[in-house]
């Protein structure tokens, strides 16, 4: 009995972190459908163990998350208790910019009572015109050295990083060139359009890709060119070009 009694603490704290195992899965996607269309999708799904560990906690940060994407002029979708969608719209890249840095803007104050899962995350964009098609890069930077707890007003578990399950993606219609990424991110899934990262919680993650955009100005300022050319050709039954 003595034996019992002297391994039941070990034996306990050896099965929390079974227990706890994938608390949170957190995906995080940019989906480029266009020079001047797109979405931010984040989707949140929470374990049975960290949801009845303390509702009330989560409860508030998901409340507080979807708050904030519909401030952005975005939409959420619960699809149960422990899961939820949030999709912000953008209509350029500057804008997307903008948007995914006040959504996760840090430790605010406004944050801090209710953030289970601190993302300090920064994205920065630059684009190059090349009339007809524009070269754009995303330099996404998702600083997880901090990462270590998750804790709420009612609840704390200390040594998190094996608890969560985090990803980001990128999707563009022709696909994307890697230009930089750190050694131990793991690259799940490349497809002709879509690229999935696995981040590293502990880890300063940082990530850099490039890809091209077709631009609606120059291509429509050929099709004006091309109707015009075509118009005067059958009023006047010969080429521009014509010397006769």
């Amino acid at each position: 009995m003595a034996i019992i009694n002297a391994l039941r603490k070990p034996l306990l704290l050896l099965l929390i972190p079974l227990l706890l195992t994938g608390c949170v899965n957190y995906d995080v996607g940019i989906n480029v459908a266009g020079l001047h269309r797109g979405e931010i999708v984040q989707q949140i799904k929470l374990g049975k163990q960290l949801t009845s560990f303390s509702q009330a906690d989560v409860e508030d940060w998901l409340g507080s998350l979807e708050k904030r994407a519909k401030q952005l002029g975005g939409k959420t979708e619960r699809v149960s208790p422990q899961q939820v969608t949030l999709m912000i719209p953008f209509a350029n890249l500057d804008q997307l910019e903008s948007k995914f840095n006040q959504f996760f803007r840090g430790n605010s104050a406004e944050q801090a009572p209710s953030e289970l899962v601190r993302l300090n995350s920064h994205l920065s964009t630059e684009q190059t015109n090349f009339l007809l098609f524009q070269w754009n890069q995303l330099k996404l930077n998702i600083d997880l050295t901090a990462l270590g707890t998750i804790q709420g007003k009612k609840s704390r578990i200390v040594g998190a990083n094996s608890l969560l399950d985090l990803q980001f993606h990128i999707q563009t219609p022709w696909g994307m060139e890697i230009l930089s990424a750190q050694p131990q991110q793991s690259l799940v899934q490349q497809t002709d359009q879509e690229t999935i990262w696995k981040l590293q919680p502990g880890e300063n993650n940082q990530i850099e890709v490039g890809f091209w955009l077709p631009e609606p100005i120059g291509w429509g300022a050929i099709a004006i060119l091309v109707m015009v050319y075509v118009g005067w050709y059958i009023k006047y039954r010969r080429p521009i070009l014509s010397t006769k």
